[in-house]
């Protein structure tokens, strides 16, 4: 009875909290999870269901961890970005809150290199945190190992004019180079970066062009299944993942992730 009583308690107030503070109470289970992508994927769902939007990652917004930004907006965690990391999210906003807002990658590269490193920029890019900034994925991503090498020469001629009385204008240091010119990346290329950073599709679908199609082909909806199922189902999608198996009499068999 004791144990009941504490485990009622405990369920009334989180289903409480569930209840008049959705954004704080997903995005604080959302940060218990940070480590488990399939439990994110979960908790966005939920977020969904419960009207509740979770931004995309952005670096002039976000911050390390999820966190609620009003009762019906959650802001996507840097650091649940794959190979970002805690230690380069909250360098970038640690820098952000006392500088400004990022205008383009090289200002990325302006914070100490060894928190935000490569790939770490990569990710960012790819995830489409990076999109505030000027130019496009595919021109920023080009231009990485030039914004590196223009990251060490300012952060050393910053260091070198220290005790100049005009240092404090980082503008006047040194120039930054161009972006190049290139087409955006197709966006079925794009959305697939995205979901290897994430985890999942959040700016998109690549299935969207063919919606028309499955909602012709399809016989059941997954998302609201029927209570019957009909004898043969009929479902359209992407194979993301095939595990292949073998019975007991060596015929082989497959779990297929759709």
């Amino acid at each position: 009875k004791s144990h009941a009583t504490a485990y009622a308690l405990i369920a009334y107030q989180t289903a409480w909290l569930k209840s008049h503070y959705p954004s704080e109470f997903l995005a604080e289970n959302m940060n218990t999870e940070m480590n488990d992508i399939n439990r994110i994927v979960t908790l966005i769902n939920e977020a969904t269901d419960q009207e509740v939007i979770v931004d995309a990652p952005n670096i002039n917004i976000s911050f390390s961890e999820f966190r609620a930004l009003s009762n019906n907006k959650i802001s996507f965690g840097l650091s649940a970005i794959k190979n970002v990391g805690t230690k380069a999210s909250e360098s970038i906003v640690e820098y952000r809150e006392s500088n400004s807002i990022y205008n383009t990658i090289f200002d990325l590269c302006k914070i100490n290199l060894g928190a935000v490193n490569r790939r770490a920029i990569e990710s960012l890019i790819q995830a489409g945190a990076c999109d505030d900034l000027k130019g496009n994925r595919a021109e920023q991503f080009d231009i990485i190992d030039t914004a590196l090498k223009f990251g060490q020469q300012f952060i050393r001629e910053k260091k070198s004019l220290q005790e100049n009385l005009f240092s404090d204008d980082d503008s006047s240091i040194i120039s930054e180079p161009k972006l190049s010119n290139l087409e955006k990346w197709p966006k079925r290329d794009s959305l697939i970066r995205e979901k290897e950073m994430l985890g999942f599709y959040l700016s998109g679908n690549p299935l969207d062009d063919y919606s028309e199609d499955l909602n012709e082909l399809n016989n059941i909806n997954l998302i609201n299944p029927p209570n019957k199922f009909p004898e043969k189902i009929k479902v359209g999608g992407i194979i993301t993942g095939v595990n292949k198996r073998f019975d007991k009499k060596n015929r082989q068999w497959a779990i297929i992730d759709l």
